[in-house]
């Protein structure tokens, strides 16, 4: 028989760490990209590291397999891929607007025949219960990857495949890498706005109003002439409304930090969450990864 204060304990918990989940994914990858831009790390590293890892998933399967959960992490990485299937990629083909054509390009296709022949490859694994095909398995899966990344790495620096794009960061960061070049162009165009307004005052002055692409001026009467210089007069008084100074590196350092320490902590909770709800239950870590482990990490993505 469940303890029902035990089961409700850990599935509140369960429940509020996603926030957390997502919460610190969201500043670790801002933040990263912000600092690798900063401090002069190619494109290239920070498009992989930031939209090409999944997060959220990796810390889950890493504090399931410090439980000797590994049937759990297993659950989670299978369900995730189904919901990424099924779920996000089904969802985006039903809502695209019927006025426009869906387009996938040659990166998306590559990396998608690469998926296509590395699932091919892992899933006969699956029906294996030989432990040292598991371990042999999983070291050439292990070389897999680092080939895939730096072979990814290597097409996106040529120009062959597009980095991956992140969905779920934020624009408020990018807006502070930004600012410099923004206010430059807009102390550049400061000259030429003055000389327009001044340019309208003494058209609206004389009762003549030229047009911007240099047509015929347009003749106005003594009242409209009047409302114009008023209106012109109010233009020049208005204050150029200031722009948010960037953040300093220390600041997207202490939230990069601050991001790592929410992802480790809801990895550990969210683990320790679904164990204890599993033994209560007596369900196989197996399901309970691919149904709700899987499915409660990867819908934050989907929105």
């Amino acid at each position: 028989m469940a303890n029902a204060d035990v089961v409700a304990y850990n599935i509140a918990a369960f429940i509020s760490t996603l926030f957390l989940l997502e919460f610190g994914a969201d500043k670790f990858i801002d933040h990263t990209a912000v600092v690798a831009r900063r401090t002069g790390i190619p494109e290239t590293i920070i498009g992989l590291v930031t939209a090409g890892g999944e997060w959220e998933e990796l810390a889950v399967v890493i504090a399931s397999l410090a439980r000797n959960r590994a049937s759990l992490a297993i659950g989670n990485i299978v369900g995730s891929a189904i919901s990424n299937i099924l779920g996000a990629f089904s969802l985006g083909l039903l809502f695209h607007p019927k006025d426009s054509p869906i387009v996938f390009d040659r990166s998306s296709r590559i990396y998608s025949l690469i998926l296509l022949v590395l699932t091919t490859f892992v899933t006969p694994i699956i029906y294996s219960s030989t432990r040292t095909i598991w371990l042999v398995c999983g070291s050439i899966l292990i070389a897999f990857f680092a080939i895939y990344i730096g072979s990814v790495g290597w097409a996106i620096s040529e120009g062959t495949m597009t980095a991956p794009e992140d969905s779920d960061s934020d624009d408020s960061d990018d807006s502070d890498e930004g600012n410099d070049s923004d206010d430059s162009d807009d102390s550049s165009n400061d000259e030429s706005t003055i000389d327009v307004v001044a340019e309208r005052t003494s058209d609206h002055t004389n009762g003549n109003y030229h047009r911007p692409n240099g047509s015929a001026p347009i003749e106005y009467d003594e009242q409209t002439n009047q409302a114009a210089h008023a209106g012109s007069s109010a233009t020049q008084i208005l204050p150029r409304p200031s722009r948010p100074r960037p953040r300093t590196l220390p600041y997207h350092i202490s939230y990069l930090l601050l991001g790592f320490l929410a992802i480790c902590l809801a990895g550990y909770v969210l683990s320790h969450a679904a164990t204890t709800i599993t033994d209560e239950f007596g369900i196989a870590d197996v399901l309970f990864g691919v149904v709700i482990l899987a499915i409660a990490t990867t819908l934050p993505e989907s929105s």
